[in-house]
């Protein structure tokens, strides 16, 4: 099986958008995987760079492309994307702006949780620390 370059593993290489994108994916549907295509990969498309793959926990099943996907795609629209071709119920109430707005709130909460996990880091290391004061985005603060 070929190793997937995957959002997750490694760091700072793409946009924070993109791999937020990617672990609302994740979250959502922990089988699919976002990942940045190589040239010999199959279905590699140079105007749409990124494939969405679909990895089942089976192992007797083999993992194959959803689709590929351009950079400008890669927002809350490819998460609502996948939700509305997810749902079973022919008879399903749910309108594709009410996708849109769950997609968006989903990305939303997870920048957010990043957010707040980076606060907590800081005032874990400002806690720990010996000074009494110290500067953080041009703002003094005082233990």
């Amino acid at each position: 099986m070929t190793e997937y370059l995957d959002f997750s593993r490694i760091g700072g290489l793409y946009r924070d958008d993109h791999r937020r994108i990617a672990q609302v994916i994740q979250d959502v549907f922990p089988n699919v995987h976002l990942v940045r295509m190589d040239s010999g990969m199959e279905g590699f498309n140079p105007e749409r760079p990124y494939g969405l793959y679909d990895r089942p926990q089976r192992l007797d099943l083999p993992h194959y492309l959803i689709r590929t996907v351009a950079e400008s795609e890669i927002d809350h629209r490819l998460v609502a994307e996948l939700l509305r071709n997810n749902m079973h119920d022919p008879n399903s109430e749910v309108s594709k702006i009410q996708l849109l707005e769950m997609s968006y709130a989903l990305t939303e909460a997870k920048r957010e949780e990043e957010v707040l996990a980076e606060k907590k880091d800081m005032m874990k290391s400002a806690m720990a620390s010996k000074k009494h004061t110290w500067t953080h985005n041009g703002q003094t603060l005082r233990k």
